[in-house]
């Protein structure tokens, strides 16, 4: 009984610290009250308090201790009401006592700063009078003090300054006319001045106009300038509509005449290639046929050969004459270059290895390559120069 009433007072207890108190609605920089709101906001209004009646169970001589549990869980339980809207109460009160102490609290506070404030505005003006008094004392003392320098100074140069001598009073003279002569020069110089000035403002003036009309024969300009573009982006457009068909015609061209071209080169080359190999194997042949030993015999095996090589010659010129001037006439508009023809032996044996053949073996192998005449692809022979006797 006794814990479960004094946890349900510490609940309580808990709730009411564990809420806020509300801040006091003044502000540190509230307005200036006067004398009655200080003593207003003294006074509270005091309503007296609401009596709670407890509900009561009346209990008989003869209960057991259950019994008595019961009747105070049971009065507990009925009486939760009542202990809520105490508590509600009690709060609310302290909570009012203390709005109403802040109150007052902040009244006095208020009343102490409108105080200080003021005698704060007092000691101001007071320090700005004393500091004006204070530049004014200072401006006179420096008065004072030039005065009486002044006039130290007035008695020293009275007696220090001589009397004027003939001299002094010639140059003055002498300066004074040449000032005045500098003061007409200076009225002369002025006078030129605004005459210059004058020229200026009408030179300005013209540049004026000169300018409108520079920017007029800009504008002109600029107009001939945009027709000259549209001209030349007109040029260009057609320039690269004729690029384009040219472009076109010779892609035709390449694709109708190039390959050929290409072929014919191709053939070039390998002939070269060809005639370097038999101007190699000339070169041997001739070391070999210059041989002492072989000399007699070859030249005459060889002499019909030569007779027969020279026949064959001028069919071939007369052949390649006639194909050179159809390949000319079938590639127009590039460099005409006279194509060969191909040609290459239809047997593996060379020049070098046939005569290396005759001379081996005590000139059996000649005996075989005696007598015998060696074929040749499309009717090509290698040219020979006569032989010597």
């Amino acid at each position: 009984m006794n814990i479960n009433e004094n946890t349900s007072e510490g609940v309580i207890e808990e709730d009411f610290w564990k809420e806020e108190i509300e801040s006091s609605p003044c502000k540190p920089q509230s307005p200036v009250r006067t004398e009655k709101d200080y003593f207003r906001s003294l006074t509270v209004n005091r309503s007296p308090q609401k009596k709670f009646l407890f509900k009561s169970v009346t209990l008989k001589g003869s209960e057991t201790i259950e019994e008595l549990q019961k009747s105070a869980v049971f009065l507990r339980e009925r009486n939760i009401i009542q202990v809520d809207e105490l508590s509600k109460e009690v709060r609310a009160n302290t909570r009012k006592e203390l709005k109403d102490a802040l109150a007052e609290i902040n009244a006095e506070f208020e009343k102490e700063i409108h105080e200080i404030r003021l005698e704060h505005d007092k000691m101001k003006d007071t320090i700005s009078k004393r500091n004006r008094e204070l530049t004014l004392f200072g401006k006179f003392l420096d008065d004072q003090e030039f005065l009486i320098t002044q006039n130290r100074l007035a008695k020293i140069l009275k007696k220090e300054i001589p009397a004027p001598s003939q001299a002094s009073i010639a140059e003055k003279k002498s300066l004074a006319t040449d000032l005045r002569v500098l003061k007409v020069q200076i009225e002369s110089l002025k006078e030129a001045v605004v005459d210059y000035t004058n020229e200026t403002y009408a030179s300005e003036a013209k540049l004026k106009e000169l300018n409108i009309k520079i920017a007029g024969i800009k504008a002109v300009h600029r107009q001939e300038f945009k027709v000259l573009e549209e001209q030349l982006l007109l040029k260009l457009q057609n320039s690269k509509k004729d690029r384009d068909t040219i472009k076109l015609a010779f892609e035709t061209y390449k694709k109708s005449g190039w390959n050929e071209l290409e072929d014919q080169e191709k053939k070039l080359e390998k002939q070269r290639i060809i005639i370097v190999s038999l101007q190699n194997e000339l070169k041997t042949a001739k070391g070999i046929l210059y041989h002492p030993k072989l000399k007699l015999r070859v030249h005459s095996t060889l002499q019909g050969y030569v007779e027969e090589y020279e026949q064959d010659d001028e069919i071939e010129k007369s052949l390649l004459s006639q194909s050179a001037l159809k390949y000319a006439g079938a590639a127009t508009g590039r460099s005409k270059t006279i194509g060969r023809k191909k040609f290459t032996r239809s047997n593996d044996l060379s020049w070098s290895t046939n005569f290396q053949s005759m001379v081996s073996d005590n000139g059996s192998a000649f005996s075989k390559v005696y007598g015998r005449k060696t074929a040749y692809a499309d009717n090509f022979k290698t040219k020979l120069s006569p032989l010597k006797a």
